[in-house]
């Protein structure tokens, strides 16, 4: 019954005689049973956020969760969130990574594309600290684009240890696109790379005449896995446009894409001083 009822994999010897045992006696298949993918619950997604954040914390607001939900649970679809600065966009990397462990699973890989590579450090350091003691088994890391070559794949994209979450910056996600987009694809249809992030989604517009890193995003839609594109200023039409310009969408009206509609641009926590000069001329 267990053996028809639960997946297993070899580990030692002594598991190798037990199946060739069943297979004596005469037990057509040996091949664990293919298990349905199941999704995170809302409990572990709301623990793993509780276990970065503290133990009494909360969703900011309904389109976080939904965020996280998304990010976690949807796998076939790309994904916009146009949530407000300082509503937690990163969270969206986070709890599912930390929630893939917390529950048993699979954790895979998740690559963020971050803007500059300034923040690299900022954002890497702030990942590590809010894991806390879970960073040992949880693994976060950067790859400069200064390390991708043409010929070599870069040690943080080869090998059995591969990071959890993986932060990029521009450039590097632009080199890797060009020199290595067979070996993304090969992660992809794996399961092992789980869902790419573009953080910052908006700056394409601002900078796109000057940075020509930014037409290899052209190419991103093609490594096949869900990529979640994040801006807290983008309207959402000028967003859509955008991911069609990415390959990831048929048009800019295309109704395949999760959506999380743009609110408040200014967010909670800010306020501005306002100071009115009189006009003595």
């Amino acid at each position: 019954t267990g053996r028809r009822s639960y997946g297993t994999w070899l580990e030692n010897s002594e598991e190798a005689v037990f199946d060739l045992f069943h297979q004596q006696l005469g037990e057509r298949s040996l091949e664990p049973p293919s298990i349905a993918y199941t999704p995170l619950s809302e409990t572990a997604l709301l623990s793993s956020l509780r276990s970065l954040i503290g133990r009494d914390a909360n969703y900011r607001s309904e389109y976080q969760k939904h965020m996280i939900q998304i990010s976690a649970n949807s796998h076939l679809r790309h994904a916009f969130v146009g949530l407000p600065c300082g509503q937690g966009k990163s969270l969206s990397w986070m709890v599912p990574t930390l929630a893939s462990y917390m529950a048993g699973l699979y954790v895979g890989l998740r690559i963020v594309v971050l803007p500059y590579k300034f923040l690299l450090g900022h954002v890497v350091q702030h990942a590590i600290t809010m894991l806390g003691l879970l960073r040992k088994k949880v693994i976060v890391s950067f790859l400069d684009s200064t390390k991708i070559e043409e010929d070599n794949l870069p040690p943080e994209l080869s090998g059995n240890q591969l990071p959890n979450l993986l932060f990029l910056n521009l450039d590097g996600v632009a080199t890797l696109l060009r020199y290595h987009l067979s070996h993304l694809q090969n992660l992809a249809s794996k399961h092992i790379l789980k869902r790419i992030y573009l953080d910052e989604f908006q700056q394409i517009l601002v900078e796109y005449g000057f940075r020509s890193s930014y037409q290899s995003l052209r190419q991103i839609g093609r490594v096949g896995v869900p990529v979640m594109c994040l801006s807290g200023s983008l309207p959402c039409t000028m967003a859509l446009s955008l991911m069609s310009y990415c390959g990831l969408s048929q048009s800019p009206t295309d109704q395949s894409i999760d959506l999380i509609q743009p609110t408040d641009p200014i967010g909670d926590g800010y306020s501005f001083d306002v100071t009115i000069v009189e006009d003595i001329a």
